[in-house]
């Protein structure tokens, strides 16, 4: 709980910065990216140096506890930096690619479930620490090199000529134009022409246009983390399941369903309206307390306890990916290209990022409950 509220917050945190501040994106990037090497090294350098638990409190392990959640923090406001960009250009671009950054977010998600699984099956026989160790320092090693990948891809797609033509349309889009005619006539009033303003780009008045989609958004980010990871990796097996197999399956299940519903979004996103959609992003409260009854009534569903669970997991994950992929695309089609574009890109990754954190937040409660 606290590294998801540290993530989280950090996130929230940049993308109010960004409300303010949303310039020299290429600049932003760079220092996105050095921070997120920086972060990812830190873990590296921690598995490499203790090769022992600690076997008591000690103002040492406090002190580095508190060194990681703080770097958790960074990763998160890192991200939220990255993912601003990416969201922005994938909206410049068209709708069709808003529907990639969603589904590539989804894939990150089953390749770290992937390497988790792969990490069970090599290390299981490895003393416990040793097997956290070892599979830790291949996790990050292999997530500094997708990052190094994820980095070229990103600078060769600001060289496609696709990419260059949307940027160099917003760009003109940006630039305030005025009637020639009106400019005249105010100097020969005596009036100075009024300074250029980017008006169309103002916070409050993108966000009355994009608000239901913001809000269904925030949601159903909310209702997701308040139920996946806290309290379904604490859903128990009917059964025996001595190398505690159950909360990395049904992990994997959640970002199996999440890409699927993505991707089902992005395709069928024309033929259904926002509020349709947020019909039945509603009816999704219902998952609440049917998660906290597998948690706690594991035998109440016998012989089906396993199977509920795996397919209540797969109705959060794939409802979850197929809301919040046309809450994100119809949300970015509600303004022009150009400044607002930027500016409801913005508008609706901080609306996500807040959903995670109060789901994060929601989740204590609920997992006390």
């Amino acid at each position: 709980d606290s590294f998801a509220i540290a993530n989280f917050s950090g996130s929230l945190f940049f993308f109010l910065l960004q409300l303010k501040w949303f310039q020299c994106f290429q600049s932003k990037a760079y220092i996105c990216l050095l921070l997120y090497f920086l972060v990812l090294s830190f873990p590296m350098y921690q598995a490499w140096r203790y090769k022992a638990p600690f076997q008591e409190a000690s103002v040492e392990q406090t002190w580095q506890f508190s060194l990681l959640v703080a770097g958790v923090g960074v990763a998160g406001a890192a991200g939220a930096g990255l993912q601003t960009v990416f969201f922005s250009l994938s909206g410049q671009v068209g709708s069709t690619y808003t529907g990639a950054f969603m589904n590539g977010q989804a894939v990150a998600g089953l390749l770290t479930s992937s390497c988790r699984i792969l990490s069970k099956i090599w290390f299981d026989d490895l003393p416990p620490f040793d097997a956290l160790r070892t599979s830790s320092s291949i996790y990050f090693i292999s997530s500094l090199v997708v990052v190094l990948l994820c980095t070229f891809s990103f600078f060769s797609l600001l060289r496609m000529p696709m990419v260059r033509q949307s940027r160099a349309r917003s760009q003109t889009l940006a630039e305030p134009t005025q009637d020639e005619e009106e400019r005249g006539s105010l100097i020969e009033q005596g009036a100075p022409p009024p300074l250029p303003h980017p008006e169309d780009a103002a916070v409050l008045k993108v966000f009355a246009k994009i608000h239901p989609s913001a809000i269904g958004v925030l949601f159903v980010f909310w209702l997701t983390i308040s139920l996946f990871p806290g309290i379904t990796t604490k859903i128990p097996y009917a059964g025996d399941d001595e190398r505690n197999w159950m909360p990395i399956l049904l992990i994997a299940m959640y970002n199996v369903g999440d890409l699927a519903g993505r991707v089902a979004g992005g395709y069928l996103c024309d033929g259904l309206s926002e509020s349709l959609v947020l019909s039945f992003s509603l009816l999704r409260v219902s998952l609440i307390p049917l998660f906290l009854f597998l948690e706690r009534s594991p035998l109440a569903l016998a012989p089906f306890h396993n199977e509920s669970s795996f397919l209540a997991v797969a109705l959060l994950a794939v409802s979850n990916g197929f809301a919040a992929t046309i809450f994100l695309i119809k949300g970015q089609g509600r303004v022009s290209s150009g400044p607002q574009r930027d500016t409801a890109s913005t508008l609706l990754a901080l609306s996500m990022t807040l959903g995670l954190t109060l789901g994060a937040v929601s989740a204590v409660p609920l997992s006390i409950l």
